[in-house]
């Protein structure tokens, strides 16, 4: 009997947290490539944005812009770097989160060039 009201009371307390979902979005232009692994309930994020330059024209980047969702995040640097690869870490509680968004454009301004995508919900 107490293990069957052990095993009810853990069932109650694990659908009263919420539905949580790891989410992998991926996308890429000519020159680059993105993606988004996060970690999303309704009222929190947790994860990180990776950018990648692939284009082997470009040995130094300088002058970097990514604006993501719109603007909703950006990410301003002038720092010449020859990294060709950018991490983002995004963190926030009471927010929006992309839990119901299939679809995250994204702008990349780099040494004079601009490229938009889309990162897509992979399934």
């Amino acid at each position: 009997m107490n293990r069957l009201l052990l095993a009810i009371g853990v069932l109650v307390l694990l659908s009263a947290c919420g539905p949580n979902d790891n989410l992998h979005f991926e996308g890429e232009s000519p020159s680059w490539s993105g993606q988004l692994q996060v970690y999303a309930s309704d009222e929190e994020m947790n994860g990180n944005y990776e950018f990648r330059l692939n284009s082997e024209d470009h040995p130094v980047i300088e002058a970097l812009s990514i604006r993501i969702n719109d603007g909703s995040t950006t990410l301003n640097d002038e720092r010449v770097t020859t990294d060709k690869a950018i991490t983002l870490p995004i963190k926030c509680s009471g927010c929006a989160t992309l839990k119901n968004t299939s679809e995250i454009p994204v702008t990349i301004d780099w040494n004079g060039n601009t490229e938009s995508f889309t990162l897509h919900l992979q399934q």
